[in-house]
């Protein structure tokens, strides 16, 4: 795991979230394999606070890889997304009271096929990135700022 800026993507090898040396930005967490992803999202007007995975349990055939956003986004913003990911919300409690919701990026990678479960992990993120190449950066801005977000 490493740390991203999310204002100007120096990376550091520390794992948890401390404030930028150049920007003074909160960094985030992220897995080497996603930090591509996390900046193109970035690029786009998302607020990544992290992209993570995990393995389920010891020498398990199933990974489940998620990109937390600091905001609540619609559906739309999502439209064709590959169908391996999914979009959830999350509505957090904060002591006694309800935070602030944000949406999650998800996916489960189980091992179907004789690929290993890495390689299957990497095509589903590839396949991430081409769907975000495909969305322009301005028009994605646009469309968080009009959506309210």
């Amino acid at each position: 795991m490493m740390t991203m800026c999310p204002t100007c993507y120096e990376l550091h090898s520390d794992i948890w979230s401390k404030p930028c040396c150049r920007c003074a930005d909160k960094t985030v967490p992220v897995e080497p394999e996603l930090i591509i992803s996390v900046q193109l999202f970035l690029e786009r007007g998302f607020n990544v606070t992290s992209a993570t995975y995990y393995q389920e349990g010891t020498g398990s055939d199933c990974i489940e890889i998620e990109i937390r956003f600091g905001k609540l986004y619609t559906d739309n913003l999502f439209s064709e997304l590959q169908p391996d990911w999914s979009v959830t919300d999350e509505y957090p409690v904060v002591g006694d009271e309800l935070g602030e919701p944000h949406s999650i990026l998800s996916c489960r990678v189980e091992q179907t096929t004789d690929e290993s479960i890495e390689t299957q992990k990497e095509q589903v993120i590839r396949s991430l990135e081409l769907w975000l190449d495909e969305r322009d950066p301005q028009a994605c801005k646009s469309l968080i700022a009009l959506s309210g977000c």
